[in-house]
């Protein structure tokens, strides 16, 4: 899927504004204040769905874009008539949003929204930015929310054209630069991204911070166009046990089509030896967790009998997992199957690398189609703020994830089937 057609799929939204759920028949008439302040307050009592209801105003829209819970259509809603009333564009009123939500004491709440509205400052075409470059330099430096500072520095270098400006903003501001580099795999344009990989790489080479140096490796991971020569550097720090945490997890994230199979031996060699010497009390860390996973992934470029060998020790050492990966801005996982052993524990992992909120369904033999198309009929419609809202009810669900955000993970465990 190509950058302009998947950034077409938010923003097309913005179109169709008759379109949102939010906006119903009966609304109800709420008495307000008529300052911020109190109108704010007012409406922060009101349910979701009370809130959804209620009768449409300037204050009403400013509730309705930082509410958790709250479908992505009718937040679009939101900013598109805000803007009118305020006459303004929309990407003003997205990045006021931004603002409002990162100032908020809502906890997850915050999260959950700002993952909403920075993937709609992510798939916005860059020659817009340049318009809100100031407020970008504010939110890349000041914002409180991670995220958020990540998506300024990721806006900022799409805004400019390129990246040096961001940069040398971000070695002026404390964290900065580690800010910057998790910033670059929001990047959706891949030509972006290729043109962060010389400066990228010299940190990964070089960086004399620990911490900037590993969120090098990860950002590393997700630039286009070096994917064996990333390959090759993340694979020389497992060999010589340098930032080996680090480096496995940078290497998880690179597809596996880009894994030279010359070089997987090797690995997997490396990988095998590592395991074992780990102290059996040591085994239930994410690190580990994380080395097997690299594993049994590289068993699968194997020859078939030594791929069975090495798939045979490393189930010695811990519980049978797999991970299931988001591809970033192309809304589809890195496996199309995965083989387990029936009647056996197993624990499937979803990352999110992606801008956008994902969830991860199993369904019984011959039920995927039943199950997606119910799955979209949820999706239209208003949002209860339940994390397994996105999943239909129905005996043919065995087992699911709750929708995460960007950069989130969640875990399922269960026996596998025996049919």
């Amino acid at each position: 899927m190509t950058t302009t057609l998947f950034r077409s799929l938010i923003l097309s939204c913005f179109l169709q504004v008759g379109l949102a759920t939010g906006a119903t028949p009966e609304q109800t008439k709420i008495d307000l204040p008529g300052f911020p302040e109190g109108d704010a307050y007012i409406l922060s009592r009101l349910s979701t769905e009370e809130l959804l209801s209620a009768e449409r105003s300037e204050s009403v829209y400013l509730a309705i874009l930082i509410r958790q819970g709250v479908p992505m259509p009718v937040r679009m809603e939101a900013i598109a008539l805000l803007a009118e009333i305020r006459r303004t564009g929309k990407l003003p009123q997205l990045l006021d949003g931004i603002i409002r939500a990162d100032q908020s004491d809502n906890g997850n709440s915050a999260e959950e929204v700002l993952s909403d509205l920075v993937g709609m400052l992510m798939a916005t075409a860059p020659e817009k930015l340049g318009s809100v470059r100031d407020s970008l330099v504010k939110i890349a430096m000041g914002a409180q929310h991670h995220e958020v500072r990540q998506a300024g520095y990721a806006a900022l270098i799409l805004a400019d054209g390129h990246a040096d400006p961001a940069w040398l903003l971000a070695e002026t501001s404390k964290g900065g630069l580690l800010d910057l580099l998790a910033g670059v795999p929001m990047i959706l344009d891949p030509a972006a991204r290729e043109a962060l990989y010389r400066p990228v790489n010299s940190l990964v080479q070089g960086a004399s911070d620990r911490a900037v140096r590993r969120a090098a490796m990860l950002a590393v991971a997700s630039v286009p166009g070096h994917e064996k020569e990333v390959f090759a550097t993340l694979s020389s720090f497992i060999h010589e046990a340098v930032e080996r945490d680090a480096a496995i997890e940078a290497l998880r994230r690179l597809p596996t089509v880009y894994w030279p199979k010359s070089e997987v031996p090797c690995l997997a060699d490396k990988i095998v030896e590592y395991a074992t010497g780990v102290a059996p009390e040591a085994r239930n860390t994410p690190q580990f967790k994380n080395a097997i996973q690299l594993g049994r992934e590289l068993t699968s470029l194997l020859p078939a009998e030594r791929g069975r060998e090495v798939r045979e020790v490393l189930s010695t050492l811990s519980i049978e997992s797999v991970t299931i990966r988001v591809i970033p801005h192309q809304l589809l996982f890195d496996r199309a199957h995965m083989v387990v052993e029936a009647g056996k524990p197993i624990e499937i992992t979803l990352e999110n690398s992606g801008i956008m909120p994902h969830n991860f369904v199993i369904v019984a033999p011959g039920a995927l189609q039943e199950i997606g198309l119910a799955a979209d009929r949820l999706v239209v419609g208003t949002s209860t703020g339940d994390p397994m809202m996105y999943v239909p009810k129905s005996d043919k669900v065995l087992y699911a994830t709750p929708m995460i955000g960007p950069r989130k993970s969640a875990t399922i465990s269960f026996v596998a089937p025996t049919e």
